[in-house]
C-alpha cells in the first residue's frame, strides 16, 4: 500500500528518495525496500513532524 501512494505522489517515474515522518513511521523499518524508492530516510526525531504540523496549522489558520 505504501508503494501505491508514493508512486502516486511521484511526478515522474524514475527511483525518488522519500522522507518518512509522524507515528505511521514507525510502522515501516529504514530496511525496508520499496519499488520505486532509491532511498528510505526517517530522520531522528520524525515523531515530531506531527506536533509541528499541529502547530503550523493553527498559526496559518489564524492568519486566513
Amino acid at each position: 500500500m505504501l508503494e501505491d501512494v508514493i508512486d502516486l505522489m511521484k511526478i515522474s517515474k524514475a527511483d525518488c528518495d522519500v522522507i518518512l515522518v509522524g507515528g505511521g513511521s514507525v510502522l515501516v523499518s529504514s530496511k525496508t525496500i520499496l519499488k520505486g524508492v532509491s532511498e528510505l530516510i526517517i530522520p531522528n526525531h520524525f515523531g515530531c513532524a506531527n506536533a509541528l504540523g499541529a502547530v503550523i496549522a493553527q498559526i496559518s489558520g489564524s492568519l486566513d
